[in-house]
């Protein structure tokens, strides 16, 4: 299918083939812009192949291994604790502003060394960021409001490298600050990084956290068995990725070469994009795809992406998501849907909801 000037694939083994292709197909949007219109930002990892993608990708890399994310578990418990007890004083809250949004903001904000203060306008930055990212919505309004937003953003986390400059601390700017004193990447690199984490470290997971619990409480008998059985916690989540993926598309890509897929002729300098939620409910792949079941398994679903360009991130999400519900099933037994309807964000690209009205 191709529709406003891209190629959609939807069908698990197309999906699997673009994301793994790397010799036709490039993620450099530079190749599909003027050079007047390219931004700083449209050069960071994202947007970015081999050499160029594996050197920023390694100053970070270590950052997120399973083992480094480990050792914020304590800290993760800590704040999903706090979050549950100001939500057990209410009767009725909004899970998405009051736990799903605060929490992995809370965690990246701190691994980045962002104050506690500036939480609220960092998120409001990054949703602005996030927007541009879903081309077929994507109009003049959008795309001025997300780079005022990389403008303001840029000039806040200039300030934040010279406060650890002087100040120097363990995070994660400390880190980029050491990779660019010693020539790993350059001022406007590390800036557009600090943004590309940010973004990263928190948008998926509060749509994986919402539309979890809400994935659950339509589906009170499978809540029930994680109940009873909090062995599944781990597939649990893995089949939250697949059922309602947060990421429903793939970011820019585009042909270097004719490529051919399934059959598909694709000229060079043609854009591509592979649908994730469509894979991951694809027949010839998943047996019963449109049912939600935590025990699931082999369940090799592309939510995370695959490949040199799969999520750094994903373990992160995933312990944030582990831990959670598993506070949540612990502390709030009679958790259950509120009357009025949750409401859903209006993008092609990232599957979540705006509110989620709870009672606890």
């Amino acid at each position: 299918m191709k529709t406003s000037g891209i190629w959609l694939f939807s069908r698990y083994e197309d999906v699997m083939t673009l994301l793994k292709e790397k010799e036709t197909i490039s993620k450099q949007i530079s190749l599909a812009r003027a050079p007047e219109k390219i931004r700083a930002f449209d050069l960071t990892l994202l947007n970015q192949d081999p050499p160029t993608h594996t050197r920023l990708r390694d100053v970070i890399r270590n950052s997120f291994t399973a083992k480094k994310i480990a050792e914020l578990e304590p800290k993760i418990k800590q704040i999903v604790q706090q979050l549950i007890l100001n939500m057990s004083k209410q009767t009725e809250v909004d899970f998405i502003t009051d736990f799903a949004r605060p929490l992995p903001i809370a965690i990246i904000a701190e691994m980045i060394g962002i104050p506690p203060s500036d939480h609220n306008k960092i998120y409001l930055w990054s949703k602005k960021i996030a927007s541009g990212f879903d081309s077929v919505v994507l109009n003049p309004e959008i795309y001025q409001q997300q780079t005022n937003a990389l403008e303001e953003t840029n000039d806040y986390f200039d300030y934040l490298v010279h406060h650890y400059r002087q100040n120097p601390s363990d995070n994660l700017i400390c880190l980029l600050l050491k990779a660019f004193d010693n020539s790993e990447i350059d001022h406007s690199e590390m800036l557009t990084m600090i943004i590309v984490l940010l973004i990263g470290g928190h948008e998926t997971t509060i749509q994986l956290l919402g539309s979890g619990l809400l994935t659950l409480l339509h589906h009170p008998e499978q809540f029930e068995l994680l109940k009873k059985q909090p062995e599944y916690m781990a597939s649990s989540i893995e089949e939250m990725l697949r059922f309602e993926s947060p990421l429903q598309r793939t970011t820019f890509r585009i042909t270097t070469q004719d490529f051919e897929i399934n059959g598909k002729h694709i000229a060079a300098g043609e854009q591509v994009a592979g649908i994730l939620g469509a894979a991951n409910r694809d027949p010839s792949q998943f047996s019963e795809p449109h049912k939600f079941d935590i025990t699931r398994s082999p369940n090799a679903h592309l939510a995370f992406g695959l490949g040199i360009h799969a999520c750094l991130g994903s373990f992160l999400a995933r312990t944030e998501a582990r831990i959670a519900f598993s506070e949540i099933l612990a502390n709030l037994p009679n958790i259950r849907l509120a009357s009025q309807a949750p409401q859903w964000n209006c993008t092609t690209i990232f599957r979540g909801l705006q509110s989620l009205p709870i009672l606890c």
